[in-house]
């Protein structure tokens, strides 16, 4: 076992090197040495261990990776976009760590999509809206969409024809959508394809079918189409009012959330100068009052020791709006005037000496 566990370590380690990719451990307990994978070979049994949450970042310093280890609550992977911003998690139901949660998120870091097991047990698929899609039968540049139909309930449906022997006929459902129905909570529509009738009448419903008869006892032989929903059987319950969080994702901690906590939590750049205790020296705050149309304080934190620092804000596409040196040590707020900023969210962060801050959002709005 040992040998084998030896072998998994250097094919790790060569990985490491084709990948050319540099990890980092934002807490305390070690800096990794290997690019690809922090790795600790120092217990007898050559364990593969991560001992405390890894980052990978680009050449600016911001996150691109954060994977949390084992044992902080949130154990996950998240994916950033642009200026740290998360764009997708891997984590699991708020309310059952147990359960797997993929959550994807927009630009301003608001969760709009996902799956996930719920409490339940039961896989869970949702957003703003959903597709199917196909290529385009005779333009090969070209897609067809077509999004489901939705409604306030778990259903199923099946649809055909039939036709009236002498007035009447019993319908019957395929054997596949008897299994998935509750038949008692369904909807049977039916359209003549006669027009000397006065119409058809549903008289039975059943778990195999339906039975239709025609008005005033009329003994037509004629054809119709027919519609059936119904809802899918164990999922009567299907809840449509629910509270906001209760089924979101663990959210884990991204660089932005720890040093709302005070935490330590860092994003490292791959350039080894810019140190963990290097960011100690800097601290960025929210800005207020937020939102707002006219103007915005932004409270920051820059070290003695620091020679130059800049607040930059971008847009939310990533285009540079303004910077704005820093002249103050210490406690001190930069004021941002916003006449000339298009209403919707903006993105901030401090730069010092080749070390890089987490973003912050900033909405320009109604006050």
């Amino acid at each position: 076992m040992k040998i084998l566990n030896l072998f998994l370590t250097l094919v790790l380690v060569s990985l490491s090197t084709l990948l050319s990719a540099q990890f980092y451990t934002n807490g305390s307990n070690r800096l990794y040495t290997y690019d690809f994978l922090g790795i600790d070979v120092s217990s007898p049994n050559y364990d593969l261990e991560v001992k405390s949450n890894i980052a990978s970042v680009n050449d600016n310093g911001y996150l691109r990776t954060l994977i949390n280890a084992p044992g902080d609550g949130a154990t996950g992977i998240m994916t950033t976009y642009g200026y740290g911003r998360r764009n997708v998690r891997i984590s699991a139901l708020s309310s059952n760590a147990g359960n797997g949660y993929v959550a994807v998120y927009d630009n301003a870091e608001t969760n709009q999509a996902g799956i996930y097991v719920n409490s339940s047990g039961r896989g869970v698929i949702y957003g703003d809206i959903k597709n199917f899609r196909m290529d385009h039968p005779t333009k090969t540049d070209q897609e067809i969409w077509y999004a489901s139909l939705e409604g306030p309930e778990a259903a199923a449906y099946e649809r055909g024809q039939a036709t009236l022997v002498n007035g009447e006929i019993f319908v019957e459902f395929s054997e596949h959508f008897q299994l998935v129905i509750n038949a008692n909570d369904m909807t049977v529509m039916t359209t003549p394809n006669d027009a000397d009738t006065y119409g058809l009448a549903v008289v039975e419903k059943t778990t195999r079918g339906f039975k239709v008869k025609e008005l005033k006892n009329g003994t037509g032989n004629f054809s119709f189409d027919w519609e059936v929903k119904a809802v899918r059987k164990g999922y009567e319950d299907f809840q449509v009012i629910r509270e906001k969080n209760a089924e979101r994702p663990i959210e884990g901690s991204s660089d932005k959330e720890e040093e709302d906590k005070g935490g330590n939590g860092k994003s490292l750049g791959i350039n080894q100068t810019k140190s963990p205790a290097s960011l100690t020296n800097l601290r960025l705050s929210q800005n207020y009052p937020n939102p707002s149309a006219k103007f915005t304080s932004i409270p920051v934190f820059v070290a003695n020791d620091i020679q130059n620092a800049v607040l930059n804000i971008y847009s939310a596409s990533g285009k540079l709006m303004e910077s704005i040196g820093v002249l103050d040590r210490g406690e001190s707020e930069i004021g941002v005037s916003l006449m000339n900023y298009a209403s919707g969210n903006y993105y901030y962060s401090l730069e010092a000496d080749g070390v890089i801050t987490k973003t912050r959002t900033l909405t320009v709005g109604e006050q």
